[in-house]
């Protein structure tokens, strides 16, 4: 029997979805700028509600489309992007999008309205995580002071994991030595290095190897869907230039 339930979401799913809901409704006080002429490769899409201008630089070849978010986020002492000689902390690549004619290049209806689309779901990245400022503040604070005690507990975390890997490697080696002298028969020898190798890698998948920046701010990350989360852009929110 075929399952009809629907997929189940968790409950972040369920929080970012409603957030953005609710947040999306600011862009209906936003208007775009016309542009003038066809769209190229390196130009820039504007939007503004009047108090705020809301920028994106469109990036583009027969193949993809590229739009990084470069206002209202500024870029002081942000790292250098080997393309656009600034980086934008909100950016997305859009793959097998079609554009008009032959170089220069000019960016199609569609990609254009996905240009839009896409500086428009960056936007309420941004949006959220500002009127998150306060709790990023107090949240970015601990973080700097615990950042050290959380990389001492995952390195004691990940050793004893490697400790428990360790001697299901040995018989492993144990198990081809076994069978290279024929006491063991193809099949068996087979079986039993198929689990050993399932144990070994359901362990190491519980490593923790992702950044501990990223573990603690999980939560916020989870909210957004362009965003490129770093500590480089936590210093930016919380600038008073911002």
């Amino acid at each position: 029997m075929i399952n009809m339930d629907p997929i189940k979401k968790d409950k972040s799913q369920i929080k970012r979805e409603r957030i953005r809901a609710v947040t999306s409704k600011i862009l209906g006080n936003f208007n775009r700028e016309e542009i003038e002429g066809p769209l190229l490769c390196g130009d820039t899409i504007t939007m503004t509600d009047g108090n705020e201008t809301v920028s994106g630089r469109v990036n583009f070849n027969p193949h993809s489309l590229k739009v990084e978010m470069v206002s209202p986020i500024r870029f002081d002492s942000v790292p250098i992007s080997y393309a656009t000689n600034q980086r934008s902390f909100f950016s997305r690549v859009v793959r097998n999008i079609t554009v008009d004619g032959t170089e220069p290049f000019k960016a199609s209806p569609y990609c254009i309205q996905t240009a839009w689309k896409i500086l428009e779901e960056m936007y309420i990245d941004y949006l959220i995580l500002s009127g998150m400022k306060e709790d990023l503040a107090r949240k970015w604070e601990a973080f700097n002071m615990e950042r050290e005690r959380m990389l001492t507990e995952r390195e004691e975390y990940n050793s004893s994991i490697d400790r428990m890997i360790a001697p299901l490697i040995k018989e492993k080696s144990e198990l081809k030595r076994r069978f290279k002298a024929g006491e063991m028969k193809e099949m068996e020898y087979k079986r039993q290095r198929s689990t050993l190798i399932g144990m070994i890698s359901d362990l190491t998948n519980k490593k923790k190897t992702g950044p501990v920046f990223h573990e603690y701010f999980n939560e916020e990350i989870s909210l957004c869907m362009y965003i490129r989360f770093s500590p480089e852009l936590i210093e930016k929110m919380l600038s008073p230039l911002q």
